[in-house]
Protein backbone atom coordinates (compact mmCIF):
# COMPACT_ATOMS: atom_id res chain seq x y z
CA UNK A 1 0.00 0.00 0.00
CA UNK A 2 1.71 3.41 -1.09
CA UNK A 3 1.39 6.74 -2.62
CA UNK A 4 2.13 7.90 -6.05
CA UNK A 5 3.38 11.16 -7.84
CA UNK A 6 4.65 12.07 -11.12
CA UNK A 7 7.34 14.19 -11.13
CA UNK A 8 6.44 16.99 -13.46
CA UNK A 9 3.70 17.45 -11.27
CA UNK A 10 5.31 17.90 -8.18
CA UNK A 11 9.02 18.47 -8.62
CA UNK A 12 9.68 22.57 -9.51
CA UNK A 13 13.36 23.18 -10.00
CA UNK A 14 12.17 23.40 -13.92
CA UNK A 15 15.39 24.84 -14.81
CA UNK A 16 17.61 23.68 -12.20
CA UNK A 17 20.64 21.07 -12.20
CA UNK A 18 21.33 21.33 -15.87
CA UNK A 19 17.48 20.34 -16.66
CA UNK A 20 16.40 21.18 -20.18
CA UNK A 21 12.86 22.25 -20.59
CA UNK A 22 10.71 19.34 -21.19
CA UNK A 23 7.36 19.27 -23.51
CA UNK A 24 4.98 20.52 -20.36
CA UNK A 25 7.65 22.86 -19.10
CA UNK A 26 6.57 24.24 -23.14
CA UNK A 27 3.31 23.68 -22.57
CA UNK A 28 2.29 25.25 -19.73
CA UNK A 29 3.98 28.72 -20.74
CA UNK A 30 1.63 29.18 -23.79
CA UNK A 31 -0.83 31.40 -22.48
CA UNK A 32 -4.36 29.76 -22.07
CA UNK A 33 -3.38 26.70 -22.15
CA UNK A 34 -3.57 26.19 -18.38
CA UNK A 35 -7.35 26.61 -16.72
CA UNK A 36 -5.73 29.30 -13.81
CA UNK A 37 -2.63 30.04 -15.70
CA UNK A 38 -0.06 28.64 -13.71
CA UNK A 39 2.85 26.20 -14.55
CA UNK A 40 5.01 24.07 -12.80
CA UNK A 41 8.34 25.83 -12.09
CA UNK A 42 7.73 25.64 -8.25
CA UNK A 43 5.10 22.99 -8.38
CA UNK A 44 5.32 21.10 -4.56
CA UNK A 45 9.49 22.03 -4.99
CA UNK A 46 9.84 18.00 -4.20
CA UNK A 47 13.33 18.56 -5.60
CA UNK A 48 14.28 20.29 -2.55
CA UNK A 49 11.51 18.71 0.02
CA UNK A 50 11.97 15.48 -1.10
CA UNK A 51 13.81 14.17 2.25
CA UNK A 52 10.07 15.86 4.10
CA UNK A 53 7.85 14.22 1.55
CA UNK A 54 9.22 11.30 2.71
CA UNK A 55 9.12 11.77 5.96
CA UNK A 56 5.26 12.34 5.52
CA UNK A 57 4.94 8.84 3.18
CA UNK A 58 6.94 7.57 6.72
CA UNK A 59 4.03 9.51 8.74
CA UNK A 60 1.37 7.47 6.99
CA UNK A 61 2.61 4.35 7.57
CA UNK A 62 3.11 3.58 3.73
CA UNK A 63 5.40 0.68 2.19
CA UNK A 64 5.72 1.93 -1.14
CA UNK A 65 6.00 5.09 -3.09
CA UNK A 66 5.23 4.97 -6.64
CA UNK A 67 6.93 7.74 -8.87
CA UNK A 68 8.41 9.18 -12.55
CA UNK A 69 11.73 10.11 -13.93
CA UNK A 70 11.72 13.60 -15.59
CA UNK A 71 13.70 12.73 -18.50
CA UNK A 72 14.58 16.18 -19.01
CA UNK A 73 16.40 16.19 -16.17
CA UNK A 74 18.37 12.67 -16.65
CA UNK A 75 18.66 13.36 -20.16
CA UNK A 76 18.23 17.04 -21.11
CA UNK A 77 19.42 16.57 -25.24
CA UNK A 78 17.28 13.34 -25.71
CA UNK A 79 19.75 10.86 -27.20
CA UNK A 80 21.96 13.32 -28.92
CA UNK A 81 23.57 14.45 -25.79
CA UNK A 82 25.19 13.24 -22.46
CA UNK A 83 23.33 11.76 -19.40
CA UNK A 84 23.07 14.85 -16.65
CA UNK A 85 25.09 13.66 -13.70
CA UNK A 86 23.15 15.81 -11.40
CA UNK A 87 19.92 14.56 -12.82
CA UNK A 88 21.09 10.65 -11.78
CA UNK A 89 22.71 12.11 -8.35
CA UNK A 90 19.23 13.81 -7.42
CA UNK A 91 17.33 10.45 -8.18
CA UNK A 92 19.78 8.07 -6.63
CA UNK A 93 19.78 10.05 -3.19
CA UNK A 94 15.73 10.23 -3.62
CA UNK A 95 16.16 5.95 -4.15
CA UNK A 96 18.64 5.43 -1.38
CA UNK A 97 16.49 7.21 0.96
CA UNK A 98 13.35 5.81 0.13
CA UNK A 99 15.20 2.29 0.51
CA UNK A 100 16.56 3.36 3.72
CA UNK A 101 12.84 4.35 4.79
CA UNK A 102 11.78 0.56 3.12
CA UNK A 103 9.94 1.99 0.59
CA UNK A 104 9.75 0.05 -2.93
CA UNK A 105 9.81 2.44 -5.40
CA UNK A 106 7.85 1.62 -9.22
CA UNK A 107 8.48 3.99 -12.43
CA UNK A 108 5.92 5.68 -14.47
CA UNK A 109 6.96 4.24 -17.71
CA UNK A 110 3.79 2.30 -18.44
CA UNK A 111 -0.09 3.07 -19.76
CA UNK A 112 -3.12 1.10 -20.11
CA UNK A 113 -4.20 -0.33 -23.47
CA UNK A 114 -8.06 1.08 -23.76
CA UNK A 115 -10.28 0.98 -26.09
CA UNK A 116 -11.60 4.98 -27.22
CA UNK A 117 -15.18 4.86 -26.47
CA UNK A 118 -17.86 8.00 -26.37
CA UNK A 119 -18.77 7.22 -23.03
CA UNK A 120 -17.03 9.11 -19.92
CA UNK A 121 -15.19 7.44 -17.54
CA UNK A 122 -15.26 9.90 -14.95
CA UNK A 123 -18.33 8.43 -13.05
CA UNK A 124 -17.64 7.66 -9.27
CA UNK A 125 -18.86 4.01 -9.59
CA UNK A 126 -16.44 1.98 -6.73
CA UNK A 127 -18.13 -1.51 -7.87
CA UNK A 128 -16.55 -0.89 -11.09
CA UNK A 129 -13.02 -1.75 -9.96
CA UNK A 130 -13.79 -4.58 -8.50
CA UNK A 131 -15.57 -5.75 -11.77
CA UNK A 132 -12.28 -4.56 -13.64
CA UNK A 133 -10.19 -6.71 -11.36
CA UNK A 134 -12.27 -9.93 -11.95
CA UNK A 135 -12.27 -9.24 -15.75
CA UNK A 136 -8.67 -8.97 -15.78
CA UNK A 137 -8.16 -11.79 -13.21
CA UNK A 138 -10.24 -14.03 -15.67
CA UNK A 139 -8.98 -12.82 -18.90
CA UNK A 140 -5.12 -12.76 -18.07
CA UNK A 141 -4.80 -16.29 -15.74
CA UNK A 142 -5.06 -13.84 -12.36
CA UNK A 143 -1.97 -12.22 -13.41
CA UNK A 144 -0.27 -10.48 -9.95
CA UNK A 145 -1.78 -6.81 -10.57
CA UNK A 146 -0.98 -2.97 -9.13
CA UNK A 147 -3.66 -0.51 -8.65
CA UNK A 148 -1.18 2.15 -9.62
CA UNK A 149 -3.70 5.49 -9.35
CA UNK A 150 -6.64 5.88 -7.60
CA UNK A 151 -7.63 9.59 -6.17
CA UNK A 152 -10.46 12.17 -5.49
CA UNK A 153 -10.33 15.47 -6.57
CA UNK A 154 -11.57 18.69 -4.79
CA UNK A 155 -11.65 22.41 -5.64
CA UNK A 156 -9.82 25.09 -4.27
CA UNK A 157 -11.68 26.64 -0.73
CA UNK A 158 -10.84 27.32 2.69
CA UNK A 159 -8.27 26.18 4.32
CA UNK A 160 -11.19 24.34 7.02
CA UNK A 161 -12.53 22.66 3.89
CA UNK A 162 -9.80 21.48 2.40
CA UNK A 163 -8.53 19.76 5.33
CA UNK A 164 -11.47 18.28 6.68
CA UNK A 165 -12.19 15.81 3.40
CA UNK A 166 -15.14 13.71 4.25
CA UNK A 167 -15.76 13.09 0.26
CA UNK A 168 -12.33 12.29 -0.08
CA UNK A 169 -12.29 9.41 3.05
CA UNK A 170 -15.71 8.53 1.64
CA UNK A 171 -14.48 7.53 -2.44
CA UNK A 172 -11.48 5.98 -0.79
CA UNK A 173 -13.78 3.69 1.49
CA UNK A 174 -15.89 2.76 -1.43
CA UNK A 175 -12.85 2.09 -3.58
CA UNK A 176 -10.47 0.15 -1.08
CA UNK A 177 -13.56 -1.62 -0.25
CA UNK A 178 -14.07 -3.51 -3.70
CA UNK A 179 -10.42 -4.22 -3.89
CA UNK A 180 -11.34 -6.56 -0.60
CA UNK A 181 -13.65 -7.98 -1.66
CA UNK A 182 -11.85 -8.35 -5.19
CA UNK A 183 -8.91 -10.11 -3.44
CA UNK A 184 -11.60 -12.23 -1.04
CA UNK A 185 -12.59 -13.31 -4.19
CA UNK A 186 -9.22 -15.04 -5.62
CA UNK A 187 -8.18 -12.19 -7.40
CA UNK A 188 -4.28 -11.45 -7.29
CA UNK A 189 -4.06 -7.73 -6.38
CA UNK A 190 -0.69 -7.31 -4.60
CA UNK A 191 -0.67 -3.26 -4.37
CA UNK A 192 -2.69 0.10 -4.20
CA UNK A 193 -1.24 3.51 -4.96
CA UNK A 194 -3.22 6.87 -3.59
CA UNK A 195 -3.63 9.34 -5.84
CA UNK A 196 -1.67 11.47 -4.92
CA UNK A 197 0.77 12.05 -1.68
CA UNK A 198 0.67 15.81 -2.45
CA UNK A 199 -1.38 18.53 -3.83
CA UNK A 200 0.18 19.54 -7.33
CA UNK A 201 0.08 20.79 -10.40
CA UNK A 202 -2.81 18.85 -12.10
CA UNK A 203 -1.81 19.09 -15.90
CA UNK A 204 -4.26 21.40 -17.61
CA UNK A 205 -5.88 22.40 -14.08
CA UNK A 206 -2.70 23.84 -12.93
CA UNK A 207 -3.57 24.53 -9.19
CA UNK A 208 -7.34 24.47 -9.23
CA UNK A 209 -7.99 21.09 -7.95
CA UNK A 210 -6.38 19.09 -5.22
CA UNK A 211 -5.72 15.58 -5.15
CA UNK A 212 -3.55 15.18 -2.11
CA UNK A 213 -3.52 13.41 1.18
CA UNK A 214 -1.43 16.52 2.28
CA UNK A 215 -2.75 19.82 1.49
CA UNK A 216 0.04 22.36 0.25
CA UNK A 217 0.12 25.83 0.26
CA UNK A 218 1.63 26.96 -2.82
CA UNK A 219 2.70 29.88 -1.26
CA UNK A 220 4.97 28.76 1.00
CA UNK A 221 5.26 25.27 0.12
CA UNK A 222 4.43 24.02 3.97
CA UNK A 223 2.63 20.38 4.10
CA UNK A 224 -0.38 19.81 5.88
CA UNK A 225 -2.04 16.83 6.81
CA UNK A 226 -5.48 16.38 5.42
CA UNK A 227 -8.32 14.45 7.52
CA UNK A 228 -8.07 11.79 4.05
CA UNK A 229 -3.84 11.07 5.42
CA UNK A 230 -4.87 10.02 8.93
CA UNK A 231 -7.82 7.94 8.00
CA UNK A 232 -5.50 5.93 5.22
CA UNK A 233 -2.69 6.07 7.94
CA UNK A 234 -5.10 4.27 10.33
CA UNK A 235 -6.63 1.99 8.00
CA UNK A 236 -2.79 0.86 6.81
CA UNK A 237 -2.28 0.23 10.86
CA UNK A 238 -5.94 -1.73 10.87
CA UNK A 239 -8.01 0.23 12.99
CA UNK A 240 -9.54 2.75 10.55
CA UNK A 241 -12.54 4.43 12.42
CA UNK A 242 -15.63 5.92 10.74
CA UNK A 243 -14.38 9.89 10.47
CA UNK A 244 -17.73 10.02 7.71
CA UNK A 245 -20.04 9.97 11.49
CA UNK A 246 -20.09 13.38 11.98
CA UNK A 247 -21.98 13.96 8.14
CA UNK A 248 -24.52 11.05 9.32
CA UNK A 249 -23.36 8.61 6.37
CA UNK A 250 -24.01 5.21 6.58
CA UNK A 251 -21.29 3.84 4.67
CA UNK A 252 -19.46 0.50 5.80
CA UNK A 253 -15.82 0.91 7.25
CA UNK A 254 -13.26 -1.52 6.49
CA UNK A 255 -12.64 -3.08 9.86
CA UNK A 256 -10.89 -5.75 8.77
CA UNK A 257 -7.40 -5.83 6.76
CA UNK A 258 -6.84 -6.51 3.09
CA UNK A 259 -6.76 -11.01 2.94
CA UNK A 260 -4.59 -12.05 -0.02
CA UNK A 261 -0.74 -13.61 -0.55
CA UNK A 262 2.01 -10.84 -1.32
CA UNK A 263 -0.36 -8.05 -1.18
CA UNK A 264 1.22 -4.78 -0.38
CA UNK A 265 0.40 -3.59 3.03
CA UNK A 266 2.57 -2.61 6.37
Amino acid sequence: MGNRVEQTMVEGAYLEGNKSLSNWDVFSHIPGKIDDGSNADVADNHYHLYTEDIQLMKSLGVNSYRFSISWSRVLPYGRFGEVNSIGIEFYNNLINDLLGQGKARRYDWDSVVYTVTPVSGNFIYPAGLENIIMWFKDRYNNTPMFITENGYSQGNGTLDDIVNDYDRIEYMQGYLSHVELAVRRGAAVRGYFVWSLLDNFEWLYGYAVRYGLHYVNFETLERTPKLSADWYKQFLAGNATDKLEKRGRSLPVLRQRFLGRGFLYS
